[in-house]
């Protein structure tokens, strides 16, 4: 596998998550959740500035957010019930995708 890198596997689905689910996924996270960017992304949603599945969040193996942390600390701030496409990766052994880079 010289010049790969493994992936694991990954799942990924449109999910309604609720201001509540958004917060449980937020408490496996480390970090902030009442910054600026939240805040700004509260006032948006608030406002009706979401499109359903037109943002995507990423959730490790851990459960813990990888990507998409200010977007959901938005949705919680806003108290919403919003859509996202929500990616989850997996480190169950199963057969990982190998990507390679060509030069």
């Amino acid at each position: 596998m010289a010049g790969g890198h493994l992936i694991p596997a990954l799942s990924a689905a449109c999910e309604v998550l609720t201001a509540a689910e958004a917060a449980a996924m937020l408490d496996r996270t480390p970090g902030r959740r009442d910054d600026r960017a939240a805040g700004a992304l509260a006032a948006t949603f608030a406002a009706g500035g979401h499109q359903p599945g037109a943002g995507v969040i990423l959730v490790a193996a851990d459960g813990s957010v990888a990507d998409g942390r200010h977007r959901l600390a938005g949705q919680v701030l806003a108290g919403l019930t919003l859509e996202w496409i929500v990616v989850r990766l997996d480190d169950r052994e199963s057969p990982a995708v190998v990507v390679t880079q060509s030069r």
